[in-house]
């Protein structure tokens, strides 16, 4: 008799909708925003682009990236650790980790 036939592939994972920060970036928060203890705004493309510019500032602890908003160019939003974490969908989020080491 013939083989059977091989199994069906897995359905593909989901992907998020930016690549993976690096390290030092924390744990990317899925629609989760801060509020309260901002450092400034500043437009910023990626997640990875609005971690860089919270590691670029020694006072920011937490960035919000604001994707929700309907602009060509998201929002990120710099904060120190007294920001207030809170759910906002379409928003990306994460704690820096200053001591990951950059490979």
């Amino acid at each position: 008799p013939p083989p059977p036939p091989p199994p069906p592939p897995p359905p593909p994972a989901p992907r998020p909708p930016q690549p993976q920060p690096p390290a030092i970036c924390g744990k990317l928060l899925r629609n989760t925003a801060v509020a309260n203890a901002d450092l400034g705004s500043h437009p910023a493309k990626s997640v990875a682009a609005c971690c860089q510019l919270c590691e670029s500032n020694a006072a920011c602890k937490v960035w919000a990236w604001h994707a929700e908003a309907p602009k060509t160019v998201p929002d990120c939003h710099l904060h120190t650790l007294q920001g207030d974490i809170h759910p906002l969908e379409g928003c990306y989020s994460g704690v820096m980790n200053r001591t990951a080491v950059a490979i």
